[in-house]
């Protein structure tokens, strides 16, 4: 499917940009306000994108002033938490000129357009619990965001997400540790302070724990 030309938003497509996104063309696009992205074919066709993030960022700061003195989310001219929480979010992934855009929009993670809304995003995330969690997309780390892929997480809890999805393989096959735990039965937080502990990946995964291990 060629995109050049083809108008998405505020992007007019400009080339392909010669790499690819989960077996997508990653277009080229010169944005209205005069910057470029790299946006993923699927983000531009389901309209999870629609700029560079100048759109986003500029709504989402008039939409939050707004928001501040409607309901509280600023106090002595400071954000809260969670608003710079999904701002920033929004910034990772549409404004390409933001530092962490390769890791996040660059590689194709979008939001998702319900959380386009500050309201929404707080509706269905919440307050962050305590000063210790941040937002996590979890449980699939490459995923959007969106509802059913995020949760406020601790470190430790993160740093469990990234290490469950590392690939192992074995007899069998490659899989993720989280897989693998599914297939042997062996729960993931048994595995989890095996790994902790310093165990091989194998015999983590291996061990009995009960009366019934499934081999691998």
């Amino acid at each position: 499917m060629d995109l050049t030309t083809q108008r998405f938003g505020k992007l007019i497509v400009s080339r392909d940009s010669g790499t690819r996104k989960r077996g997508q063309i990653v277009w080229e696009c010169t944005c209205d306000c005069g910057g470029t992205t790299l946006v993923a074919a699927y983000a531009l066709t389901s309209g999870n994108t629609k700029s560079c993030g100048c759109y986003r960022v500029e709504r989402g700061r008039e939409h939050g002033a707004t928001i501040n003195l409607r309901h509280g989310e600023g106090s002595n001219g400071k954000e809260t938490v969670e608003y710079r929480t999904w701002s920033n979010m929004l910034s990772r992934c549409e404004n390409a000129n933001h530092a962490a855009y390769p890791h996040y929009g660059g590689r194709g993670i979008a939001v998702c357009e319900r959380w386009h809304s500050y309201e929404n995003f707080l509706a269905d995330m919440g307050r962050r619990p305590s000063p210790e969690h941040s937002i996590d997309r979890f449980p699939n780390k490459d995923g959007n965001y969106e509802q059913d892929n995020c949760r406020w997480a601790t470190s430790v809890e993160q740093n469990n997400n990234a290490r469950f999805n590392h690939l192992l393989t074995f007899p069998g096959g490659t899989k993720t540790i989280a897989e693998w735990c599914e297939l042997t039965g062996i729960p993931r937080s048994v595995v989890g302070k095996r790994l902790a502990r310093g165990m091989d990946p194998f015999d983590a995964l291996t061990t009995p724990v009960g009366p019934y291990v499934r081999k691998l």
